[in-house]
């Protein structure tokens, strides 16, 4: 089952003008690339956010934590507008009834 999640890019302040500017031009439903960085020294499960060949920022702290499981199976990420990003990522265990006990 497919997944869908919008989270917000973070960081794009402490990015260089180049990255600035394209993250300012972003249009919506544009491309994005996310890429993990497990040797991110203050937060090992960050997730880079690239757009048009430029580092744009990150994926919210709060939101990387419980993708960065599942970046081996990303289906489509894409810029939502307004500072967010969007992506969808197949979960097998998603949907799944943790009530089976139930009588």
């Amino acid at each position: 089952m497919n997944v869908t999640i919008t989270f917000p890019i973070r960081g794009n302040n402490f990015r260089p003008a180049s990255a600035k500017q394209v993250f300012n031009d972003l249009d919506f439903d544009a491309e994005i690339t996310l890429v993990p960085e497990p040797d991110n020294k203050y937060d090992p499960n960050a997730i880079q956010v690239h757009a048009q060949g430029e580092f744009i920022g990150f994926v919210g702290k709060e939101y990387a934590v419980g993708l960065v499981d599942h970046m081996d199976s990303v289906v489509s990420s894409k810029y939502n507008g307004m500072g967010q990003g969007e992506v969808t990522y197949d979960d097998p265990d998603a949907g799944e009834d943790d009530d089976s006990d139930e009588n």
